[in-house]
């Protein structure tokens, strides 16, 4: 008899206090409920006020489960995320990139600051942080914190 495997999302988090900035990993299967999960642990977390930059790694994820979930994202970032920064998706290959083009372009309609590229360094220039690209790419790589 063959098992049915459940895979869920991981999402692995650092805060760079200097930069305010809070770098997202996002890891297996998108899964909207794991999502909700992180956002209800992020909006909890005592130095959100701090932060004005987010730099979100869709890298390793795999996004088919994210078709026709765009509206209900939008609402999300609308209602249960007030608080107003500025965010940049590291994308990579043609499915994420679409679903992250159409998901800004909801969020710019109503003034908020998102976006996407497929470069560490455009995502370094968008944020106007000062760390260098092989930092970043480490601390992607070793994030400190997971839900």
């Amino acid at each position: 008899m063959w098992a049915t495997l459940v895979y869920s999302m991981k999402t692995e988090y650092q805060i760079i206090n200097e930069e305010k900035l809070l770098l997202l990993k996002f890891i297996g299967a998108w899964s909207l409920d794991d999502y909700k999960k992180s956002l209800e642990k992020f909006l909890q977390m005592e130095n959100l006020e701090s932060i004005n930059k987010i730099l979100s790694d869709f890298r390793e994820v795999s996004s088919e489960q994210a078709i026709g979930q765009v509206k209900e994202l939008v609402e999300i970032r609308e209602k249960i995320i007030k608080k107003k920064y500025t965010h940049v998706r590291i994308v990579n290959n043609p499915l994420i990139t679409g679903l992250a083009h159409l998901y800004r372009e909801e969020l710019n309609k109503k003034g908020y600051l998102d976006n996407y590229c497929s470069t560490i360094e455009r995502a370094i220039t968008i944020l106007n942080l000062n760390i260098e690209t092989k930092k970043v790419e480490n601390l992607l790589n070793n994030l400190e914190n997971n839900i």
